[in-house]
């Protein structure tokens, strides 16, 4: 033990004989407390964006750098003796100045800012609010502000350099062509140029249609609002007052821009709450869709799901349609449903695991018809799910549909785990005594979430068969039609009240249905 020891000792000394041997300093990088020095710059002058050389000690601890009264960028920090700087059209002429946590240091000369004359040589001749365009010339970085339209909105410079900026173009109301102002920094003050010719402002914004009205919702429940350009709606909130803001789940807007889906969230604490239904546009802009408006709770205690105004709208021919989860009361698109995770497995945002789910779909098939379907997997028919097989066997892999297997998640083994199973549809029909009372029971309210929905609801009717339903069934998805829908698996019954079908006829890419849904807990 005690040679161990020896040993050792004689290791350290060793070590502190090799860092410090000869007396020679302990190098400069280890000095971390020592204040920086400034020996000498070059070049004594230049123009924005220009690189400034700082030479001196004690530099890697600088975090800001001034030259003259103006902030300057540090770009690259070479050495502890060395560091490149860029000239800002916030600089100025006069001293260097550097300032670090170990304190701070002046250059001795000064440096003199040279001045330039911004030029716009080429710019688009229009451009739509909220969207970045550029601009291109000379000495551009001269540049303070970038003002657009009749009232002078300045425009947010996105990037900038010598030769081309990037700004968004801003919010304007009043449309009439003017050229675009650049605003600059002369000799004798602030300056302004402007742009050989006009810029025409684009607005889009969104505009509803005027027979929208939403005053109340459950959460989790989805609505559907239509009108002009809404692919340009952000946000859909509820103000509950001025410091708090419920904000609903969002979904694509249709491919024509004149409609698309929200979803208010479920709330933990609150029963329901009320305030203005807004939607946000192009950053801060506002428009109320409804003054007072209701969101109301999911009550776990009620005996069958009830899911109202549920709308599905329509997106490509067998890929991506979005469709309901009658257990959950949520929309999805296509792949939201079944996703891969970094590990290669697939998980299930639903927390279905081992069970059946429901989830019915609005589907437009190639010859325009519209039809309520389940996710399906061939490939003529629907599909909801993108799948690639973990084991790499599957040589659909870069298909939206299951080869081979029934639809669900997929375990680490690359088996299917079955939480989708065939769904039968019905078309109540009102020419059927016992079809009739149960149509006049949904349409006359006396369905609610307290009702019971099962096979005795449904005596002396004939259960559903048909594996999807639609326009070219003998009763059509019009409106007040009355769905009965069975799950295979399990018998669990649902019901359909349908309230709208869109227009126009045939259906396309903009079709959207509008129903309520009761479903069997």
């Amino acid at each position: 033990m005690k040679t161990f020891n020896i040993i050792k000792q004689i290791f350290a000394v060793t070590l502190l004989c090799a860092l410090f041997a000869c007396n020679e300093e302990i190098p400069s990088f280890v000095k971390e407390t020592d204040p920086p020095v400034i020996t000498s710059f070059t070049p004594e002058s230049g123009y924005v964006s220009d690189e400034i050389t700082i030479n001196g000690q004690n530099l890697q601890m600088i975090d800001s750098v001034w030259i003259g009264s103006g902030l300057a960028k540090i770009k690259y920090k070479l050495s502890n003796e060395q560091m490149i700087v860029s000239v800002s059209n916030e600089s100025t002429s006069g001293i260097i100045r550097v300032k670090g946590k170990n304190g701070e240091a002046q250059s001795s000369q000064s440096f003199t800012y040279l001045f330039a004359i911004p030029e716009i040589q080429s710019y688009p001749a229009e451009g739509e609010i909220g969207y970045e365009v550029e601009l291109t010339g000379n000495y551009v970085d001269y540049v303070s502000k970038v003002l657009i339209g009749v009232n002078g909105k300045e425009a947010p410079i996105v990037y900038q350099s010598r030769r081309d900026m990037r700004v968004v173009v801003p919010v304007e109301t009043n449309l009439t062509e003017v050229p675009i102002v650049l605003v600059y920094k002369g000799e004798d003050g602030e300056k302004e140029i402007s742009s050989p010719s006009n810029f025409k402002i684009i607005a889009k914004m969104p505009i509803l249609d005027d027979d929208i009205s939403i005053t109340a919702l459950t959460a989790g429940r989805t609505a559907i609002l239509t009108g002009a350009n809404m692919k340009n709606v952000q946000k859909v909130f509820i103000e509950i007052d001025e410091n708090t803001r419920l904000y609903a789940r969002m979904f694509a807007a249709s491919s024509a821009s004149t409609s698309f889906s929200f979803e208010p969230r479920q709330m933990k604490e609150l029963t329901s709450i009320s305030g203005q239904l807004k939607y946000q546009y192009y950053g801060t802009e506002e428009e109320v869709i409804s003054d007072n408006f209701e969101l109301s709770q999911i009550n776990p205690g009620d005996a069958s799901f009830y899911w109202e105004d549920v709308a599905l709208t329509y997106r490509d021919i067998h890929k991506y349609a979005s469709f309901f989860s009658c257990d959950s009361g949520s929309l999805f698109f296509g792949v939201d449903l079944v996703q891969q995770n970094t590990l290669g497995t697939f998980v299930n945002p639903l927390g279905l695991s081992n069970q059946k789910a429901t989830n019915l779909v609005f589907y437009v098939n190639g010859s325009g018809a519209g039809a309520f379907y389940g996710p399906h997997n061939t490939s003529s028919t629907l599909k909801n799910f993108q799948y690639v097989d973990p084991t790499g066997t599957d040589t659909k892999a870069s298909d939206y549909t299951f080869s081979n297997v029934k639809l669900g998640v997929i375990d680490d083994k690359g088996k299917s785990v079955l939480f989708q199973d065939t769904v039968f549809f019905k078309v109540l029909s009102p020419t059927n005594t016992a079809q009739t009372a149960l149509i006049e029971m949904v349409l006359n309210g006396g369905i609610t979430e307290n009702t019971v929905i099962n096979d005795e609801l449904f005596a002396g009717i004939t259960a559903p068969t048909a594996g999807s339903i639609g326009t070219s069934s003998t009763t059509p998805l019009a409106a007040d039609a009355v769905v009965w829908f069975k799950r295979k698996a399990d018998g669990k019954n649902g019901l359909i009240r349908v309230k709208k079908f869109s227009d126009p006829i045939p259906l396309n890419n903009n079709s959207h249905i509008i129903f309520d849904v009761h479903w069997q807990k």
